[in-house]
């Protein structure tokens, strides 16, 4: 919607002079297929906008969200203050972001994923099946593909007009096998912001699609055993982390980590890092949904805490520094993680292949739920486990692996990670996580 960036006199005419008022325009086109039992069923093709108007009348918050065009901007900003007089809740913020030079630059346009159409996606998807059959004669799989092209636009009273274009494909693969009778399928996605292959991706879950075939086994698991936990079950115990690590809770002293200031929180010096710039990263913008230009925050340096991540309500609230990290999300605007880095300070490069290999009596994880609260402690149960020994993943796990702890030991016990990465839960990208220390309480 142009009518944000090309009209940012005509928006301040709408309301009076000394209001402070933003705009915010979100637009996306998607195409997509399915490729299923041998045929292409289905065809995506959206093109949607959602405008977000956010204004401050006194201490006040209002907003309106609307999806496509069906109001005019005069009456999303009527709807807007009609909020802000019905808005019992006071706000941080006294003014919205300026324009800054050292907006970041990172790369997340690929101008091959806009040109494409729905004949180049259908020859992407057969592409990938035509890999997949070459790799794993037999198996049987149902691909869905889908490219994007998202167009961001902000402007606010404070004379900030930006915007930026950002691309995405994202691959969705479900793979069956027939063994002994039986049918075993396992499905897996990825996304990227370039032109991909895919080729690990496909990889790690032919392996998983393989071990799903192995015979079961029931263990009695005990510390002898190393554990493996896979990118999604990290991510999951991240998000949490994320949650406790929130300057609300801190200074409420709700969240464990107020008591743990200047204390080593992680046994092991690991290190989080959220960055919002970095290239082909699929969260990185060079600002976030406030105009705020994005940077790299460390969270955790060598154990220690060290920052949160902020909106603008948050900087203002608890005087800290901006970190680039609001996300509109549901019509409301808060923190968000961006790009999630975890490294051990001083460990070899190790792949996951590798990683399975040098582990003589472990269980590999590949999925799990994990339930965990504001105080750290967690609940884990898997279905999806295999026993790994003398470097080769030889069964799977007959009964669900259920065990408890809390996610300040669990992380600060993670002896490994590994180089090669993938999706997690809330669109990280994350390793794989050796622990050779599990406690299975």
């Amino acid at each position: 919607m142009r009518y944000f960036i090309d009209s940012h006199d005509k928006i301040l005419e709408i309301v009076n002079s000394n209001a402070n008022i933003e705009c915010y325009n979100f637009n996306n086109r998607i195409l997509g297929k399915i490729f299923c039992n041998g045929d292409f069923k289905y065809i995506k093709h959206e093109n949607y906008d959602k405008n977000y108007i956010r204004l401050l009348d006194g201490n006040k918050m209002g907003q309106c969200c609307v999806a496509g065009n069906i109001l005019s901007i005069s009456q999303i900003i009527e709807r807007a203050i009609m909020s802000a007089k019905h808005n019992n809740d006071v706000t941080s913020i006294s003014v919205f972001p300026r324009n800054t030079d050292d907006y970041p630059t990172p790369k997340i346009y690929d101008e091959n994923i806009d040109r494409m159409n729905l004949s180049d996606i259908e020859q992407y998807i057969l592409k990938t099946k035509s890999y997949i059959q070459k790799k794993a004669p037999g198996v049987e799989c149902d691909i869905a593909c889908e490219s994007e092209v998202k167009n961001i636009k902000i402007v606010n009273s404070s004379g900030l007009a930006q915007g930026y274009k950002k691309t995405g494909i994202h691959m969705s693969v479900w793979l069956k096998k027939e063994r002994n009778g039986q049918l075993f399928t396992i499905y897996d996605k990825a996304s990227s912001l370039k032109i991909d292959d895919f080729h690990e991706f496909i990889g790690q879950i032919l392996n998983e699609l393989e071990w799903e075939t192995l015979e079961l086994k029931n263990i009695i698991l005990d510390n002898s055993y190393s554990v493996i936990l896979a990118p999604k079950i990290l991510g999951q115990i991240l998000v949490t982390l994320y949650s406790m690590n929130s300057y609300q809770f801190i200074s409420q002293k709700v969240s464990p980590i107020s008591k743990l200031i200047d204390k080593q929180i992680f046994a092991n010096g690991l290190c989080i890092t959220d960055s919002g710039c970095d290239d082909w990263a699929v969260n990185s913008s060079p600002f976030d949904d406030e105009g705020v230009a994005t940077r790299t925050t460390q969270l955790f340096q060598n154990g220690y805490y060290k920052n949160s991540i902020s909106d603008c309500e948050t900087v203002e609230k608890y005087h800290v520094y901006p970190t680039g990290n609001a996300r509109k999300k549901n019509g409301f605007t808060m923190p968000f993680n961006n790009n999630v880095s975890i490294i051990l300070p001083n460990q070899n490069e190790i792949s996951f292949g590798r990683m399975v290999k040098e582990t003589k009596r472990g269980i590999y994880m590949a999925m799990a739920n994990v339930d965990c609260n504001i105080r750290g402690e967690f609940a884990l149960s898997s279905n999806n486990a295999y026993i790994i020994e003398n470097g080769e993943v030889v069964a799977k796990v007959g009964d669900i692996l259920k065990c408890s702890g809390n996610v300040f030991e669990l992380l600060g016990y993670i002896d490994q990670l590994s180089t090669d990465k993938s999706i997690a839960k809330g669109n990280m990208y994350l390793p794989y996580a050796l622990i050779n220390n599990f406690s299975f309480k």
